[in-house]
């Protein structure tokens, strides 16, 4: 496994695969995607529903008391916000591991 150069604060711990799900405009809604892990700048109540469907979250901004860290929290699922770079650095449709308990982030 490869390690990425990716890295930020812990919001909620657990390790996940899947693939990411680049969102690119939080003001609309994303159609929801079983399985991946949803990469953007930041989150907004409106994508919830696509967050509830994703096995983790990785955003550019917040800390731990962010919507996505709050929303991940609140349905157990694993988040690293504050990871700079990531909406540049993954690609969207890329397998990756997420280990939000150790802060590393994996392609495999």
């Amino acid at each position: 496994m490869e390690k990425l150069n990716l890295n930020g604060t812990i919001a909620c711990v657990g390790k996940v695969r899947g693939k990411v799900y680049k969102l690119e405009d939080t003001s609309k809604l994303a159609p929801p995607r079983s399985g991946c892990i949803i990469v953007a700048k930041f989150t907004t109540p409106v994508i919830a529903p696509a967050l509830i469907q994703a096995v983790g979250i990785i955003c550019e901004t917040g800390g731990i008391t962010s919507h996505a860290a709050i929303i991940s929290r609140e349905f157990n699922k694993p988040c690293m916000v504050g990871v700079k770079d990531a909406m540049t650095q993954l690609i969207d449709g890329q397998e990756i591991i997420m280990d939000a308990g150790a802060g590393i982030i994996y392609a495999p």
